[in-house]
């Protein structure tokens, strides 16, 4: 995507960042955004209390899905 993420922000669900823009820290790209000029990276909003809970809270279930995984259908050929 050739593209530079600041620290701190948020790329949300089926958002694009491309042709070399850069979006600066602490930035939240919405879900289904298409960000590939400067100038829109440069108006993105700033990332929200509630922004940052709420990815908090999707890695946290993300990071139980192999555990229960496994648990429900036990270990597969191939897995780690």
């Amino acid at each position: 995507m050739n593209a530079e993420i600041g620290e701190g922000s948020i790329v949300s669900h089926h958002a694009a960042v491309i042709n070399g823009v850069h979006v600066p820290a602490g930035r939240i790209v919405a879900p289904g955004t298409l960000v590939d000029t400067q100038e829109k990276a440069d108006a993105l909003p700033a990332v929200s209390k509630a922004d940052i809970a709420f990815t908090d809270d999707v890695q946290s279930v993300n990071n139980e899905f192999p555990a229960a995984y496994t648990k429900a259908f036990g270990k597969m050929n191939g897995s780690v």
